[in-house]
């Protein structure tokens, strides 16, 4: 099940960017944090969830952290202390070598789908959704609506914490933007459009303002039903 409204959500400690004593050094930090968050979702994809792969890892409650949480932001805007979130994702695509037969490809599809879902379950992973920048979730010869489904559901049902922890997700402008939920809510029209919320209908999502977004996003769950 998702994480309830009144559920912490705790952010592992391994996302959180090391400080460095020299400038030359700010690079190298990045990058080894980078590494660590994709070995931390290949791990996941292994052990079948996020839960598992953090089974002895420390959390930071969200509502204790001073820094940022750094949502779709370029590598230049990210500084020590900040906890930096979408590349798990890519460890969980590149958990295993790709495979070469079809009946491989479709059994290591089915694990980091499972994978995804079952690490829904575990609020703070709804922010790698919303940071991740790479590549769809899946080939487009899968048809996961129902994934996309259960995606959006998540990040609703963690909605009223997004509110208040707004001021502390950094992102940056795309341009075309008009409310500032949108630095860091931009991939949730392709989460809808996935589930079978089309373009129509999401015209002017982003125009909304948090409050209203979030209530839009609610009764587009509850149009799910038990799909």
């Amino acid at each position: 099940m998702p994480t309830t409204v009144d559920a912490p959500i705790l952010i592992p400690s391994v996302l959180q960017v090391g400080q460095t004593g020299a400038y030359e050094d700010w690079s190298k930090t990045k990058a080894r944090t980078r590494s660590r968050c994709r070995s931390l979702g290949a791990k996941a994809f292994r052990r079948g969830s996020m839960g598992l792969a953090l089974k002895d890892a420390e959390f930071v409650d969200v509502d204790e952290i001073q820094g940022r949480l750094v949502i779709n932001s370029r590598p230049i805007d990210i500084f020590p202390g900040d906890f930096l979130f979408g590349c798990t994702i890519d460890g969980i695509k590149s958990g295993t070598r790709r495979p070469s037969r079809d009946e491989d490809r479709e059994i290591e599809h089915a694990r980091r789908r499972d994978c995804i879902l079952t690490s829904l379950e575990d609020g703070w992973f709804c922010l790698e959704l919303l940071a991740y920048r790479n590549a769809p979730l899946f080939p487009t010869t899968y048809l996961e609506s129902g994934v996309y489904r259960a995606i959006v559901r998540s990040i609703s049902s963690i909605w009223p914490k997004l509110v208040r922890i707004n001021s502390h997700l950094a992102g940056h402008s795309c341009g075309f933007e008009v409310e500032d939920w949108t630095r860091w809510g931009l991939n949730i029209a392709h989460f809808c459009s996935q589930a079978g919320i089309y373009d129509d209908r999401l015209r002017g999502f982003y125009k909304l303002d948090i409050h209203a977004a979030g209530d839009q996003l609610a009764k587009w769950v509850a149009e799910f039903g038990d799909r």
